[in-house]
């Protein structure tokens, strides 16, 4: 990817370099990180504002955003500012899963849209999923891996804020969940509870 800062080569390969790496860049200030599984790019290509880092682990890379200034998620949607949107696939079994170590699937597989943005609150930057869905938009929600479904805030008239319940995003596959519960949740329980 042209308009990224590789790190240096020795943190990639293996999950714990991979874990040296996500570490490093997770405590660079006002950086939002996603993990998007090999193969995706090439179905859903970034349209958006490129990130700034990444880390080239096995089965996938962790990308980095520098946050922006708009927590108005629509307005953010509407000025081109977020790090990433994937809407309805048929090459996409897309699952997406959030730090509090929940996965989530579209209700419809032929009828959904979601936002990633990149945004901190009070110094704590995540990667927010903004989902458009029923009755105000004509997606779809999801629904979690203990089959509840989600109801997010309106992108349009809640701005994040650390009482929002926009989904804090950590990782993205096109595969089903299987492969992010292992993976992912490996990697970034280390992560956040070494609380760099």
């Amino acid at each position: 990817m042209a308009n990224t800062l590789p790190l240096p080569p020795d943190f990639k390969g293996s999950i714990e370099n991979c874990l040296n790496c996500t570490s490093a860049c997770q405590s660079t200030p006002n950086m939002s990180s996603l993990f998007i599984e090999n193969g995706i790019l090439e179905i859903i290509p970034f349209t958006y504002i490129a990130p700034k880092y990444e880390c080239n682990c096995d089965d996938g890379t962790t990308y980095f955003w520098q946050a922006i200034n708009e927590s108005m998620p629509y307005t953010a949607n509407v000025i081109k500012s977020l790090a990433y949107s994937i809407q309805e696939s048929n090459k996409c079994n897309l699952c997406v899963c959030t730090e509090d170590n929940l996965c989530y699937t579209p209700v419809d597989h032929c009828s959904y849209s979601i936002d990633f943005v990149p945004y901190c609150v009070e110094q704590e930057c995540h990667m927010y999923g903004i989902v458009y869905q029923n009755p105000y938009f004509k997606t779809q929600s999801f629904i979690d891996n203990n089959g509840k479904e989600y109801q997010g805030p309106l992108p349009y008239l809640d701005p994040i804020t650390t009482s929002s319940t926009y989904l804090k995003i950590s990782s993205i596959s096109c595969n089903g969940c299987q492969f992010l519960g292992y993976m992912v949740w490996s990697i970034f329980e280390k992560v956040f509870d070494s609380g760099t």
